[in-house]
């Protein structure tokens, strides 16, 4: 009866072996990742600067906005702090309180923008990178597409446009800000 039971051991041991494995053959190569990331290096820092909002046609708010962003988990993630402030009645009133995680996701082969706000919202879409420059969209239900495209100028701005389009309408531009680091 004692056979039984050793001979089970080893099943488990060989199929905990084999899973064991597999999963580290699967792993994602940290190296890998890491350069990916690397594209985003450019940003890291402490920003700050100014900018507009338009929340309806017309209707303009100026704010004073900080940045600051580092890379995370090793180097393998980039974090957003974004924080805005304006003018309301004479008080400061906060226009975003944002933190945003970038990664990517080597099976996919995609940068992910992955975003919270003070506000409740939540955003998780693909992020397009190039050289010195990101772009995100996501779909703002009845205000229609909204896209951000960041570009770092030949002055070191990172100089940012928000734009919305209503069915397949051109872009309008409402929102625009220039930072420093």
């Amino acid at each position: 009866m004692g056979t039984p039971k050793l001979n089970t051991a080893f099943l488990v041991f060989g199929i905990v072996c084999f899973l064991s494995a597999r999963a580290a053959a699967q792993a994602p190569s940290p190296t890998e990742q890491l350069e990916a990331i690397s594209k985003l290096d450019w940003l890291i820092g402490n920003w700050k600067g100014e900018g507009w909002i338009e929340f309806r046609p017309g209707e303009r708010r100026t704010f004073t906005q900080t940045e600051i962003v580092q890379r995370k988990a090793g180097g393998t993630v980039v974090t957003v702090e974004g924080h805005g402030i304006t003018k309301n009645a004479g008080t400061n009133a906060t226009v975003l309180d944002a933190f945003t995680v970038v990664s990517y996701d080597l099976r996919k082969k995609k940068y992910r923008w992955q975003s919270h706000t003070d506000k409740g919202h939540f955003t998780d879409t693909e992020l397009t990178v190039g050289q010195r420059t990101f772009q995100w969209a996501v779909d703002a239900g009845n205000f229609g597409t909204m896209r951000y495209t960041m570009v770092l100028n030949d002055k070191g701005e990172w100089f940012e446009i928000g734009e919305v389009s209503r069915d397949g309408q051109p872009w309008r531009k409402f929102f625009e800000m220039t930072l420093t680091k």
